[in-house]
């Protein structure tokens, strides 16, 4: 039901207001939570508060696990990522090999672009090495967005190979840039459902004195 408020300030009367009653608050809410659920912690970027039984970024060989996690701190210091990172180019990939077993035998860590012709398609390759400390670090640079894999693979026994592969995507996630401005837009939206009620009254007021 529509409404029409007038009210008067300093002997000038204000401009009519017609304001459609309740449905602005419904579409500041949905607004509201359509931001909320973009800005919620995904496996991309929080995946280091779940447990690792949990972890989208973890891959089970057995018993055992393999973590993968990437770091571009030349965009953000704090980002953590997963198989979705923010942007191509200079990228830090660390493998976490979480059990002992994985340990004691020799693994490789190849990341390769399934687009790129066969002389480029490798970006990153390592001998197989026995890690006793648990990690993998490489240096890989992403040239384009699409999809790339990270290939994990375990020398066991007579020369038995075991591979996990991770599906890496560049230019998938949000930068601090673009979460800021979604924040600006959650506080605009919730200030809007607070002073709207608070106008609304003091609106009801005046009229009725």
């Amino acid at each position: 039901m529509n409404k029409t408020i007038i009210g008067r300030m300093s002997g000038r009367p204000w401009r009519k207001l017609s304001v459609v009653s309740g449905k602005p608050s419904i579409v500041f809410a949905a607004l509201l939570a359509m931001c909320l659920a973009v800005l919620m912690p995904s496996a991309a970027n929080a995946h280091g508060s779940l447990p690792i039984e949990e972890d989208n970024c973890a891959r089970f060989m057995g018993r055992n696990i393999i973590h993968f996690s990437a770091y571009q701190p030349q965009f953000d210091k704090a980002g953590h990522y997963c198989e979705e990172i923010p942007k191509t180019g200079d990228t830090i990939v660390v493998v976490d090999l979480y059990n002992q077993r994985l340990r004691q035998v020799p693994v490789t860590l190849k990341i390769i672009d399934p687009s790129a012709s066969e002389v480029e398609k490798v970006l990153v390759s390592t001998q197989p090495k026995i890690y006793s400390h648990g990690v993998i670090e490489a240096a890989a640079t992403f040239p384009h967005s699409g999809s790339y894999q990270a290939i994990v693979t375990i020398v066991d026994g007579d020369h038995e190979e075991r591979s996990i592969t991770f599906e890496v995507e560049p230019s998938k996630v949000m930068t601090y840039v673009s979460r800021g401005i979604i924040y600006a837009i959650v506080l605009i939206l919730m200030g809007l459902l607070i002073v709207r009620p608070i106008w609304n009254f003091v609106q009801r007021r005046g009229g009725a004195t």
